[in-house]
């Protein structure tokens, strides 16, 4: 089971962590979270991802 962080591609400001075992089960996991339950970054986190940069392994 990995850690991943997936950002808003709306917002992306904001960020969910899901555990999932492969990133299409962690973005399928994302897709059904409700809004409060994404975190908001502080300004200076703020980065502008590429399509490619939404979703991160972070596990430890």
């Amino acid at each position: 089971m990995n850690t991943y962080r997936i950002y808003g591609q709306k917002m992306t400001n904001y960020y969910a962590d899901v555990q999932a075992d492969d990133p299409i089960e962690a973005w399928n996991k994302a897709d059904g979270l409700y809004s409060n339950e994404w975190n908001q970054m502080e300004d200076d986190d703020v980065i502008a991802p590429t399509e490619w940069d939404l979703l991160e392994d972070i596990t430890e």
